[in-house]
């Protein structure tokens, strides 16, 4: 489990070379990781979310902006 915050996804952009501008609203989608509690659809800064194995029977992705 980790948390899923500004700084991990500037990592994940980086590791890619997405370049995110400076004051970038982007939409994002990351296979593979699921927010550990599904029911909370509130926004916020951080999520906690578990790395679990991608497949093509099942949506397991996280989306977030």
């Amino acid at each position: 489990m980790f948390m899923l915050d500004h700084a991990a996804v500037s990592r994940l952009a980086a590791a890619g070379a997405y370049d995110l501008g400076r004051d970038a609203c982007v939409l994002f989608g990351l296979r593979g990781p699921l927010p550990v509690n599904t029911a909370d659809v509130t926004v916020g800064k951080e999520k906690p979310v578990r790395v679990v194995a991608p497949d093509h029977e099942h949506l397991r992705c996280t989306l977030g902006v």
